[in-house]
């Protein structure tokens, strides 16, 4: 007769984290508090606290996903604890059903979310250190060039007002450093005014980003070059290396995804729907998930339909006659939409890119836990 293993006691632990410290509250299977601590904002010390007060272990641990959370998911979990992130909007809409926001608030209300909600909210995939080493440099490479657009559109309007402008589109450094100062010399001929007191720490700034944009671009270009994956997506009309590898590190793990055509709503490509009664409208896109990726591949696909004239696709086919039924505007997200699914495809399947693909019957592929 074998000895009665003991039971791991229920308890729940919700966890605010903050950039310095970390509000940390227990309840039970009742809902009823056991303890609320405020900690430091590190794996060791949560797991200390928690050896210190619960050796016997604890159910699951919740937190909010954010940028200080994402790094003490990875340590509780190394510690072997079951550890999870919850998307940030459905949380927040949890945490406002109470009346006084406050760090020990939320922790208790983040360990109701872990105690009740893990049926219904969303827990955000934790990616690997490398993926989110090259994710940044997409990230800083996105907002580098919003800043370069913005600096140089302002160039162009100081320009506007003294009755000259730039009409050559440039995107080579030296050629736009060159038009700006004839610009200068033209307005300082015409009308005496000298802008260059003005304009040069604003060439300078357009510039020195045109420079960083360049090396983060050959940075993630040699990136995608070496990965295989990458390189298969591609192949795809439209699709470049900056795309490819925004599309690698937003997915990082294909088998998550249960079904392929649910890469889509993850990315937000797919319509809202509104039902009520015998009413059910679609609407527009949930613009769910990352927004630059999406952007990325909304922009492949503009490019496959709209650019990519030799590249004679099944997928262009179907979205050019989509243009003609729904408009273009409408049809290049459709046409995104389907990119995803496509390149999650490849990726699940390890084929290359067919412009004219057969059916195929693939065998199911097994989903993470």
């Amino acid at each position: 007769m074998t000895a009665l293993q003991p039971t791991k006691p229920e308890i729940w632990i919700g966890l605010d984290t903050g950039v310095a410290s970390t509000a940390l509250c227990a309840v039970d299977c009742t809902g009823k508090v056991l303890i609320q601590q405020a900690l430091q904002t590190k794996a060791s010390k949560i797991n200390d606290f928690l050896i210190e007060h619960f050796p016997s272990g604890v159910t699951a641990i919740g937190m909010e996903s954010c940028s200080t959370s994402l790094q003490v998911v990875k340590g509780l979990r190394a510690s072997g604890y079951d550890a999870n992130a919850y998307d940030t909007f459905a949380v927040r809409r949890f945490l406002e059903l109470r009346k006084n926001k406050t760090d020990k608030n939320d922790a208790r209300g983040i360990a109701e979310v872990a105690r009740l909600g893990r049926g219904f909210l969303i827990e955000v995939h934790i990616k690997s250190n490398e993926c989110y080493a090259t994710r940044s440099k997409l990230v800083a490479r996105h907002n580098m060039v919003r800043q370069r657009v913005s600096t140089e559109l302002l160039i162009k309007s100081m320009l506007r007002v003294y009755g000259t402008r730039i009409k050559e589109r440039t995107h080579n450094a030296a050629r736009f450093k060159f038009h700006v100062e004839r610009a200068i010399e033209e307005v300082r001929a015409e009308t005496g005014h000298d802008l260059t007191h003005q304009m040069k720490p604003l060439l300078e700034l357009s510039l020195k980003l045109r420079t960083e944009i360049l090396n983060l671009e050959n940075e993630l270009e040699d990136f995608a070059i070496s990965n295989d994956l990458c390189r298969r997506f591609t192949e795809i009309p439209g699709v470049s290396k900056i795309t490819a590898v925004s599309f690698f590190t937003a997915i990082e793990d294909p088998t998550r995804f249960r079904r392929s055509t649910d890469v889509a709503a993850y990315l937000g490509l797919t319509p809202k729907v509104f039902e009520s009664g015998d009413s059910k409208r679609p609407r527009r896109i949930t613009k769910a998930g990352n927004p630059m990726t999406r952007m990325h591949l909304v922009s492949a696909a503009t490019v496959m339909l709209a650019v990519a004239k030799k590249h004679d696709t099944a997928l262009r086919r179907w979205g050019l006659d989509r243009a003609d039924a729904i408009g273009f505007s409408k049809a290049r997200v459709a046409v995104a939409r389907k990119l995803a699914v496509i390149m999650l495809n490849m990726w699940r399947s390890g084929r290359s890119y067919e412009a004219f693909p057969e059916a195929h019957n693939p065998e199911p592929l097994p989903v993470a836990a």
